[in-house]
């Protein structure tokens, strides 16, 4: 047994019959001596959508969605402008009013962040482009417009750019199988 820095914590002879250890590990893909994940290339693909999207939900949360009009006899007792504004800007909030003194008005305008958008799009096509899975490997549903030729040749080609993955993954299991029936 040994430790994940590599000192050895215990040994013992193998109580299996096939004399190895129960572990079954698989290394992909090892290049240069260096194990590099799948998930390498797209790491920072991933980080970058996960603060648009946690950026995208922050502004949707905080912002008022328009203008507030209030008039200056508008305001119940104890409650000031900014008071209000906080409260407007707030989620699920309450906002107390006395009907007939004046009316509150609200514009509205568009709470869109404007290119957060299409960062965010941008960001989803690299995903399929660095990992050579394309849309058709998904399973996604395409337009009227593409081919059956087109799509099978896209098909082809996702699998083909990540055939050593599951190659790799394939082996990995029957060495695993293996372990398993010899113990």
């Amino acid at each position: 047994m040994m430790s994940p820095d590599g000192m050895i914590l215990d040994e013992f002879d193998s109580p299996y019959t096939h004399s190895l250890h129960p572990f079954a590990v698989k290394f992909y893909p090892l290049i240069d001596g260096e194990v590099h994940s799948l998930v390498e290339d797209i790491i920072d693909q991933q980080r970058t959508v996960n603060r648009l999207i946690t950026l995208i939900d922050h502004i949707m949360s905080v912002s008022a969605k328009g203008a507030l009009l209030v008039p200056s006899d508008g305001l119940p007792p104890g409650l000031s402008l900014e008071m209000l504004g906080e409260l407007w800007a707030r989620p699920n909030s309450v906002i107390p009013y006395i009907p007939g003194k004046g009316e509150i008005r609200q514009t509205v305008g568009s709470s869109e962040c404007a290119g957060a958008y299409q960062l965010l799009n941008l960001q989803m096509q690299l995903f399929n482009q660095i990992s050579g899975v394309s849309s058709a490997m998904q399973g996604h549903i395409t337009n009227n417009h593409t081919s059956a030729a087109l799509y099978d040749a896209q098909l082809r080609n996702s699998s083909i750019a990540i055939l050593d993955l599951f190659d790799s993954f394939n082996s990995f299991r029957a060495a695993r199988n293996r372990l398993i029936v010899n113990s």
